[in-house]
């Protein structure tokens, strides 16, 4: 009786360890105190060779890359944008992490137009981007369509419906990148073109954009200033299920000069730049950023960038705390110390 209930205990020690390891991956962001988010990014042409290397490096820390190899073209095509390094999709493969390529209109609202207006069309650039993801066994797309036309509004949102109804059975994902805004139905026709809540009927996530600010074609100013990102945030978790949210998060800066045009900086070209003109970096605290100013040539520069601490800013803003994860513009470009930031705030210990 006594070897009985002794074999009975044993059993059921066995059964509860079980279930606690199964539970364990669940269990342990709650317990641990951190969150666990997914973390992406985008890769462009430039700097693909730094990107593979991030990859390498921290891909343990990310769950899916997008890298932008594709574009409609002037007659509302599908087609290649730039031949894209092969190792980039064998060291996302390789380490699990999901591949998303990404499609562009080149910021050309007539090509997107095109496309969108004529049915034929539209249906073609349906079957050739479900065809893609066939043959490259792509995890999903992702669509990067700004500057659209206002007008294009509810054909854009009817689009995304479509595509997604055909990309389902594949089992693949559909994700947009979405122009920020604070209120409906935005200040320009970009973010008009952007309806949040039609589109989260339909996607399955939305990478609001957070960044520009202050762009190149404007006067100086912190790239993603943290007041603005929270408000852009609040808007976006109005509309969008906060499961399917994804906050875009700058990784680059910009140098404006007095009579040059604005020139788009690196964190490393940032602080060597800095360097190079003996200028102090300065960390704006209201924005959560760091800029400087140098002369040249007897005109005024004023440059402002982020570095791992404005990264951590943002990933610390309450209004982030319950979102699908964060996306990085753009991969190789980042502040080292960006990982260690992330390791501190996102990933749960086993």
């Amino acid at each position: 009786m006594r070897n009985r209930r002794y074999l009975i205990i044993g059993l059921a020690v066995l059964l509860l360890s079980g279930v606690i390891m199964a539970l364990a991956p669940i269990l342990a962001p709650f317990v641990s105190g951190k969150r666990r988010q997914s973390v992406s990014a985008w890769i462009s042409a430039p700097g693909q060779a730094a990107a593979i290397g991030s990859i390498k490096n921290h891909a343990d820390r990310l769950s899916s890359l997008s890298p932008m190899w594709y574009v409609i073209n002037e007659q509302g095509r599908l087609k290649r944008d730039w031949i894209g390094d092969p190792k980039v999709a064998k060291a996302a493969i390789d380490r699990g992490i999901q591949l998303i390529p990404t499609i562009s209109n080149r910021f050309d609202p007539t090509a997107t137009a095109a496309m969108l207006t004529d049915p034929g069309l539209k249906r073609r650039f349906i079957d050739d981007t479900a065809g893609l993801i066939k043959k490259n066994g792509y995890n999903g797309i992702d669509l990067d369509f700004e500057n659209m036309r206002a007008e294009d509004r509810d054909r854009f949102t009817r689009f995304v419906g479509e595509l997604k109804s055909r990309l389902a059975p594949l089992g693949a994902l559909l994700t947009l990148d979405l122009h920020a805004k604070t209120s409906e139905p935005g200040g320009w026709q970009g973010p008009i073109s952007h309806d949040y809540a039609g589109l989260a009927r339909h996607a399955d996530q939305l990478r609001v954009m957070a960044y520009d600010e202050h762009y190149a074609g404007g006067p100086p100013g912190p790239i993603a200033s943290l007041k603005w990102v929270r408000r852009v945030l609040r808007f976006a978790k109005s509309k969008v299920p906060p499961a399917k949210l994804v906050l875009g998060i700058p990784l680059y800066g910009y140098d404006w000069g007095e009579s040059t045009p604005t020139k788009s900086v690196t964190f490393r070209q940032g602080v060597n730049e800095a360097g190079l003109h003996n200028a102090t970096v300065k960390w704006d605290k209201t924005a959560a950023a760091p800029w400087f100013t140098y002369d040249l040539d007897g005109k005024r520069h004023t440059v402002w960038f982020e570095n791992a601490r404005s990264a951590a800013a943002k990933l610390d803003i309450p209004e982030a705390k319950n979102i699908r994860g964060f996306s990085f513009f753009r991969l190789g470009i980042e502040d080292p110390a960006v990982w260690q930031e992330l390791d501190k705030r996102i990933y749960a210990t086993y």
